[in-house]
């Protein structure tokens, strides 16, 4: 365990302060015995929710967006960074005309226009903040961007949703009941924000919705927002710091 490496989406959890201001908190302590278990018995928590499943089904469409609108040249990543500390593999990196990253940009797909709005009138995250110092520091990028991006659900999303309806309404015949139509039209109001795109993508798709009767549609420009992080460079070294203790505390889980 001396030669642990922490990833950068973990960095968040295990950087939080212990109440006394010293030795490990307790959520860290959750964090790494995580960890211990990943690393020896191979065995990782699956976390898994809506919120997530739509943002790995809308990650291109995202990223196409941002980039369209942004008018930037980003070059998707596959590289696994790491140095002595920590290892991670950003999604997106920013690369100028000397071959340096200058821009480590995360596209983050919010469920709907609440969470949207919610994340854009909120700090920014723990986990994202670090993420974001992780990403730069084994990069060499000034900056990371955290982009977040309102797109459409899939489909198969929004059928799931209308599903789930019926089911709590006890409807064996949904379409007709007026309730259920009206609630099924505020749930596509709720994960449709670009009509013309919506049915180019899905022309077959059986909406409650009366698509000449449709207003919703949301700008593309009120659909982006971004967070700009800059590396600093004596959060790297906190970090530095209490990585040996992270590491002599796995290895007193292996006693």
């Amino acid at each position: 365990m001396n030669t642990t490496l922490f990833r950068a989406s973990q960095l968040g959890k295990l950087m939080t302060d212990a109440r006394t201001k010293t030795g490990l908190s307790e959520t860290t302590k959750s964090a790494l015995l995580e960890i211990y278990v990943q690393n020896k018995y191979k065995r990782y928590k699956e976390i898994s929710n809506k919120y997530i499943e739509k943002g790995l089904a809308v990650e291109n469409d995202a990223i196409d967006m941002w980039r369209r609108e942004r008018k930037q040249i980003v070059f998707k990543n596959e590289q696994k960074f790491h140095n002595e500390y920590i290892v991670g593999t950003p999604d997106l990196l920013i690369i100028d005309e000397n071959d340096q990253c200058t821009n480590v940009p995360d596209i983050k797909s919010s469920w709907d226009i609440h969470t949207f709005m919610d994340a854009k009138t909120s700090d920014i995250s723990k986990d994202y903040y670090w993420q974001g110092q992780a990403y730069m520091w084994l990069t060499g990028a000034p900056t990371a961007t955290f982009c977040y991006v309102l797109v459409n659900a899939p489909i198969e999303m929004i059928n799931d949703e209308k599903y789930r309806l019926a089911r709590r309404l006890n409807l064996i015949d949904p379409q007709g009941d007026p309730t259920f139509i009206k609630k099924a039209q505020t749930i596509e109001r709720n994960m449709i924000y670009d009509m013309g795109q919506f049915m180019s993508d899905y022309p077959d798709a059986d909406l409650e919705s009366h698509r000449t009767e449709w207003v919703y549609d949301i700008p593309v420009q009120e659909r982006i927002h971004e967070k700009v992080v800059e590396f600093d460079a004596d959060a790297i070294t906190k970090l530095q710091e209490r990585v040996p203790m992270w590491r002599q505390y796995l290895n007193t889980l292996a006693l």
